[in-house]
């Protein structure tokens, strides 16, 4: 049998990646890293939920036993943040890392392994 395939939102995403399942909430979420967002699908209910950061993300994970609350990085940073996936605002609630201060260098992909440590790599930026 042939997987099913469908398009999840009508917005035009420039970057999406880091995508997380969420196996508590049965969500989907992703960064846009150029459209400079966070986002959440909910399949069940179809429901595609954006929050605009206004800076560059390159991952966002729920916080284990945490409701509402993501660590995502922002440029060089690993933030901890509250949103409740379904407004479009966040609010930042702690800077846990400045990771370099080298500014030519930015976080980019990252995840968490199992027993729940964050591994992320970094990259030059653009010029």
């Amino acid at each position: 049998m042939a997987p099913i395939i469908e398009k999840v939102t009508t917005e035009n995403l420039q970057l999406g990646e880091s995508p997380h399942w969420d196996s508590e909430t049965q969500s989907l979420y992703l960064v846009d890293i150029f459209g400079q967002s966070i986002h959440k699908y909910v399949p069940s209910t179809k429901r595609f939920t954006t929050a605009h950061i206004g800076k560059k993300i390159s991952i966002i994970i729920p916080v284990q036993g945490k409701k509402d609350q993501f660590i995502i990085t922002i440029d060089r940073q690993i933030v901890l943040i509250k949103w409740d996936g379904e407004s479009k605002d966040i609010s930042i609630l702690e800077t846990l890392y400045d990771v370099e201060t080298d500014t030519d260098k930015t976080l980019n992909d990252g995840k968490c392994d199992s027993t729940g440590r964050l591994w992320a790599g970094k990259r030059y930026k653009e010029r």
